[in-house]
């Protein structure tokens, strides 16, 4: 069953689609089903199943029905999916969509076991112009044609909203018969979507499993409310403050030697805090490395949805960071502060990249190397702040240093492709053979359609 919401559009008197709903339990063959993560030829070992109008049994008694999905994660992230595409749609229109949905599951929110507790599934939901479809790649096993993210991360296709785990239940087997429902929201953080220029998108329900262990669950309701965003394709600015959580945030580190990680003491740790010379405290994303006579690199990123689609664009950025150490100092290996800041504007994802001859991990950006610079990014200046008197780059008391391409004169440029999407970076390089340890506090980019 399916209910549609629809609103008129002013100039053309068209009604179109804002809000659907979806009872799961009554379906005829609408939803496509589909599994992920896991290897060619291993669907009876997986023991992958997706079937709908299945009967369950609430622990009150109470018999209902949902599309079941079950699978066995064995050693991997399996994922499991329902889809449908959305019509009647504004067409080529920037939306903010709130998601709701319920699900039934089997399993306490506090048990534990081997290979992980039964309740680390993911679940996510996502909009995406691409059809949701599988692949094969390298490694013979099938991955999804759209991003979603991987376990608790986010992709741009896709959003977290929390894990299967229910605290009315007492059971923590994953084979457990009774099940209560768990209703899940994104109503404090929107998705942002473009529709196609038919007025379509295609809309996911998905899990994604950290659990090497059966997972079984039945989808019964699934709701979109779609709101034209306030978003101005030709001009807007996207805020980050890293002192609350940023789930579409992604640490990546780069110029280092491959499995060398644990002695260049790679840390990535949102919602840090520490404190500055009062005793006050900063709060932000932590990135923590020990650069070994290389120029590594720590980086945070952030996909930026909602700019026009084959456009020109320039970029200003405010940028804040919390750093331990002075900017007068020197030692062996060189100053604790020779360490550039920098931001950068791409339409590829940053990640790590190998190359050929070389055993380092490298990024997949041209941002240009310690106080150099590249195509995609600009140098905002060192971490070192005059305020601080220490010069122990292991000190405890830390200090606000901000940045902005304003008082540089110079501005980020991008071109964008049909998607619309850029992402939004900003790393350290260092030219400072020890620790570095620093804290991104907050950003903020304005973008201009040229």
């Amino acid at each position: 069953m399916i209910a549609v919401t629809l609103s008129a559009c002013n100039d053309s008197d068209k009604d179109y689609t804002n809000s659907v709903s979806y009872d799961l339990g009554n379906t005829n063959g609408e939803w496509q089903s589909g599994f992920a993560d896991y290897p060619v030829g291993g669907e009876v070992e997986w023991e992958l199943t997706a079937l709908e109008n299945q009967s369950f049994t609430l622990v009150s008694g109470e018999a209902k029905t949902g599309y079941y999905l079950h699978s066995y994660n064995r050693s991997d992230d399996t994922k499991m999916y329902l889809t449908r595409q959305i019509d009647n749609l504004k067409p080529n229109t920037h939306y903010d969509v709130s998601f709701s949905l319920e699900i039934a599951t089997n399993v306490n929110d506090q048990c534990f076991g081997i290979g992980g507790a039964p309740h680390a599934v993911t679940v996510k939901t996502g909009l995406s112009k691409q059809q949701p479809d599988l692949y094969v790649d390298e490694i013979d096993h099938y991955r999804m044609n759209i991003d979603i993210g991987n376990q608790v991360q986010e992709g741009l296709d896709g959003q977290s909203l929390g894990h299967i785990g229910e605290s009315t239940l007492v059971d923590c087997s994953p084979d457990s018969p009774d099940y209560a429902l768990k209703q899940f929201s994104n109503a404090d953080r929107t998705f942002e979507v473009t529709s196609d220029e038919q007025g379509k998108l295609w809309l996911t329900f998905a899990t994604d499993s950290g659990f090497e262990g059966p997972t079984s669950i039945y989808v019964t309701e699934f709701n979109a409310d779609f709101v034209e965003s306030e978003k101005d394709a030709l001009q807007f600015e996207e805020v980050v403050d890293f002192s609350v959580a940023q789930p579409a945030v992604e640490a990546v580190f780069f110029d280092y030697p491959i499995g060398r990680e644990f002695e260049w003491e790679l840390t990535a740790a949102p919602l840090t805090e520490v404190a500055d010379a009062s005793g006050n405290t900063i709060a932000g994303y932590l990135l923590h490395s020990y650069n070994r006579s290389d120029d590594t690199g720590m980086l945070l990123n952030k996909p930026i949805k909602g700019l026009a689609a084959n456009a020109s664009y320039v970029a200003d950025v405010v940028l804040s960071i919390a750093t331990n150490v002075n900017n007068q100092c020197f030692g062996i290996g060189g100053a604790p502060h020779s360490v550039a800041v920098k931001t950068a504007l791409s339409l590829e994802k940053p990640a790590q990249m190998l190359i050929e001859g070389d055993d380092h991990y490298r990024i997949n950006l041209d941002i240009g190397n310690n106080f150099s610079e590249g195509n995609q990014g600009l140098v905002l200046g060192d971490i070192g702040e005059e305020s601080l008197l220490d010069c122990n780059p292991d000190s405890n008391v830390y200090a606000i240093k901000p940045f902005n391409t304003v008082d540089l004169e110079r501005q980020l440029n991008i071109e964008t492709d049909e998607r619309g999407i850029a992402y939004f970076s900003i790393m350290t390089d260092s030219g400072f053979e020890g620790p570095t340890t620093i804290l991104f506090t907050h950003a903020a980019i304005s973008f201009t359609k040229m």
